[in-house]
């Protein structure tokens, strides 16, 4: 088994890692354009909505504001104070439990935006205006960073990837902070095409799941999430195994064109199936899950009603719980697991008799999805190379012929820069590569949505 580890992990490094390398350090120098006079005046908008919520924060606390002469927002002390002393509300579930030491009780008191999120679903959706004024401040801030960091009228990052699962991490500015294009400030159009180019952003559709469909019909030749995936809108699909009853109750039956999201009391019935579908693969717990999905009074519904909802999704997916154990097992007997292309991240701890176990047991399914994920966008990306690399490898002749350039990549999306004549053509080509970004393919056919405009808001 070492002989065999140390060998896939020399030809994952051949392969694929020391060239990934190589374009990741062309697109830091690359960088995207940006339009720092429009980042300016976003940044003073955000100023303005934060004072209306501070003015909002200060009449929701009056009773307690004015017995002090300041009362800081920004400050968690005084935040921790006004919540749990003069509001007395319970300690957030996802910090735990209070303890009986004096570092454990401040930890506990959290002013976290999930401590909020959680004492809002629970408690109080005043605190709405709490969390809603931490997000604003907290953009804000860095809405006003960004066009400092511009060098000839770009913005450059730093790009690595995380040694557990391959992910990217980006820093100076951390692009994955940046908004998607539904929020309220719409960041992503200060990031522009230059002059006689447009921008394509081609972007991996539920990745994770693919990657989760792939592994059940190769394994288990289980086709069930397949199937959702390949026909309409999975979390609608994932909704119908997991609540079919229910719907049949308010008259919706499965691919009769109902979307669940038209009406209120189906469309809470989606966003629970797509909780859930996104939390599997990161070992959510029912404690975790029932904070997080809120019942039809707003509140969380509890660790039993979670758990229940966990073991319908077993039920609903007969071999993803055998695939999760597939690769505890794996863990628990060689102390590692392997993604996709053979990357392996160590897990001594999932070899432990005792309860210190549990940690990497989670990481280790959460590492063959995420680190399979990261395997194909890696590959994607050097499948769509337009540079010549110093080892030789991956290079996309045609792509470079229309003048294609990789400016940035974000979580699962690729951004290019094309020639205004070649965008179309470019963008045809950019999508048929990454679905298609492996010599053997996967068991399931990957999605990819590509889009062209002016600005990354817009082409995505």
């Amino acid at each position: 088994m070492a002989d065999s580890k140390v060998k896939s992990l020399q030809n994952f490094y051949d392969d694929f890692w020391n060239s990934s390398l190589q374009v990741l350090a062309h697109v830091e120098r690359t960088g995207m354009a940006f339009d720092s006079a429009l980042m300016e005046r976003k940044a003073e908008h955000a100023s303005e909505v934060a004072f209306d919520l501070h003015a909002k924060l200060n009449a929701w606390a009056f009773d307690y504001t004015r017995q002090r002469e300041a009362m800081n927002w920004n400050s968690t002390q005084q935040v921790a104070e006004f919540l749990y002393d003069f509001k007395c509300y319970p300690i957030p579930a996802v910090v735990g439990t209070m303890s009986a030491t004096k570092k454990n009780r401040d930890d506990a008191r959290s002013t976290s935006e999930a401590s909020l999120d959680w004492l809002c679903k629970n408690h109080d959706q005043a605190i709405q205006v709490l969390l809603d004024y931490k997000r604003v401040t907290k953009l804000q801030q860095f809405m006003e960073k960004l066009p400092t960091m511009v060098v000839d009228g770009r913005l450059h990052c730093s790009l690595g990837p995380k040694t557990d699962t391959g992910r990217l991490t980006s820093s100076k500015p951390n692009m994955q902070q940046i908004p998607t294009r539904n929020d309220r400030f719409k960041m992503r159009e200060c990031f522009v095409a230059p002059p006689g180019y447009r921008l394509i952003v081609a972007d991996y559709s539920q990745l994770e799941m693919y990657v989760m469909a792939h592994f059940l019909v190769e394994l288990f030749d289980d086709h069930s999430l397949a199937k959702d995936l390949a026909h309409g809108d999975v979390h609608t699909n994932t909704a119908y195994r997991l609540f079919g009853d229910q719907l049949a109750a308010l008259g919706c039956v499965p691919n009769d064109g109902n979307d669940l999201n038209d009406r209120k009391e189906t469309k809470r019935y989606r966003s629970e199936a797509k909780t859930i579908n996104y939390a599997m693969p990161y070992g959510k717990t029912a404690v975790g899950l029932g904070t997080q999905i809120l019942g039809s009074d707003g509140r969380g519904v509890g660790t039993k009603k979670a758990q229940e909802l966990i073991d319908g999704y077993f039920e609903a997916y007969p071999g993803m719980q055998d695939l999760f154990e597939h690769w505890r097992n794996h863990a628990r007997k060689h102390g590692f697991v392997r993604t996709l292309l053979g990357r392996t991240r160590p897990l001594p701890g999932a070899v432990a008799t005792d309860w210190t176990a549990n940690a990497d047991l989670r990481r280790a399914v959460n590492t063959s999805v995420q680190g399979s994920a990261a395997d194909i966008v890696t590959t994607a990306m050097l499948r769509c190379n337009t540079i010549r690399l110093a080892d030789g490898r991956w290079f996309n002749s045609k792509l470079a012929s229309l003048g294609v350039r990789l400016c940035m990549q974000v979580h699962d999306e690729l951004i290019f820069e094309v020639p205004d004549q070649h965008a179309n053509t470019a963008c045809r080509v950019i999508k048929e590569t990454m679905e298609s970004p492996f010599r053997v393919p996967l068991k399931v056919q990957l999605k990819v949505d590509a889009e062209i405009g002016d600005n990354w808001g817009a082409a995505k």
